[in-house]
Order: C-alpha cells, then sequence, then structure tokens
C-alpha cells in the first residue's frame, strides 16, 4: 500500500495531513457535560477540554516504534489519526460537536451506508456486513468490507453519543490478513461491543 493512498485517506475521512508523529489502554476521561445554550449556533469551536478528551481516548493503545499520530482541530471536530508504521492498518477518530444538540434524525446520516461511501470513496466494493448497538452505553457499530489495490479490507465503524452535543466516530481500516489484529484493537477501544460477532 502507497503512502500517497494513505495521505489521501486521511484528507478524505478526518480532513487532514498527516503531519507529525507522537502515540498515546483505553480509559475515557471523564468529561464535564456541555449544555446546549441560547447561541449555539456560534459555539463551533472545539474546546481545550475536546482536544484534551479526543487526544486521551486510546490511552496507551498505539505504540508509538509501530504507530504515527497526527491530529487536527477545526470548526465543529477535532480529529485524531493513526497509521501503522508498514502503512496497513489505519485508525481515525473523530470528536464532533453539535452545538444545538445531537437529534435522533442526524443517526440516520451517521449510519447510512451513502454517508460511508463518501467517507470511503477510494475503496472499491464497499459493503456492509452487519450492524449491532449496545443501547445501555448508546453505542453503535458498522462493520464494512472493501479493497483497494487488490488488497482486501475490513472496516469497523463505531458511534456513540457521549454527552447531548458530541458525538465521537472510530474507525478501525485493517487488511483481512490482520483480523486478528483488528480484534485486539476493537476489544482495546470497545471491550463491550469489538464486534458483532461477539
Amino acid at each position: 500500500m502507497h503512502l500517497a493512498f494513505l495521505v489521501i485517506v486521511g484528507i478524505i475521512l478526518t480532513g487532514c495531513v498527516i503531519p507529525g508523529n507522537l502515540a498515546v489502554l483505553v480509559q475515557t476521561p471523564t468529561a464535564t457535560p456541555l449544555s446546549i445554550t441560547d447561541d449555539c449556533t456560534k459555539n463551533t469551536e472545539p474546546t481545550e477540554q475536546d482536544v484534551k478528551y479526543a487526544l486521551a481516548f486510546s490511552g496507551n493503545t498505539f505504540d508509538p516504534g509501530s504507530w504515527d499520530r497526527s491530529y487536527t482541530v477545526q470548526s465543529m471536530r477535532v480529529s485524531v489519526t493513526w497509521f501503522s508504521k508498514d502503512k496497513k492498518k489505519m485508525v481515525f477518530l473523530d470528536h464532533l460537536i453539535y452545538s444545538c444538540g445531537f437529534k435522533q434524525s442526524d443517526w440516520d446520516y451517521v449510519l447510512a451506508d451513502q454517508t460511508f461511501r463518501i467517507r470511503f470513496q477510494s475503496y472499491q466494493n464497499l459493503n456492509r456486513v452487519t450492524s449491532c448497538t449496545r443501547n445501555e452505553s448508546n453505542l453503535k457499530l458498522v462493520e464494512y468490507t472493501a479493497q483497494h489495490s487488490e488488497t482486501n479490507y475490513r472496516i469497523r465503524f463505531w458511534a456513540t453519543l457521549n454527552e447531548p452535543t458530541r458525538l465521537l466516530n472510530v474507525a478501525l481500516v485493517f487488511p483481512e490478513e490482520s483480523r486478528t489484529d483488528l480484534d485486539r484493537y476493537s476489544s482495546r477501544f470497545f471491550p463491550n461491543l469489538s464486534s458483532c460477532s461477539r
């Protein structure tokens, strides 16, 4: 797999360029709930708390010797990207701001196949395999298969609404031949819903 392709995918999925290196068991930092204000349409910039949350979410899941990390902060999102040193595995995290509140109808867009085709437009034969939900934790998982450059991939995409104005998305994109690694990293991120088959 070529670095240029990975950079393009990173730009498409997270809107960021891949500039730097740094890597950080998964624990979710305690966050102070953010409320919806009267001037919510103006509150689209991530706070320092948003940035810290996104950067700390993975804990020490990624070994700096095996993964490169970059992140961007822009209006309505903090995006973190990890690329394996061999350039075969990718992880994307988006901490998204819905300053006027995330509505139930927003799930239809977030989880729609058409949205995934846009996110993963560099891939061919993108097929939804399964989806599942952990209602008590408001956690949703969608799994896809896809191809790129004659390589078969498995994509797992989680979305969780951790407060009324913040949605967390995490996507793991691993070659099919690396399913064991995919399962291992999935369990580190979301042990209660690492895959729909468990």
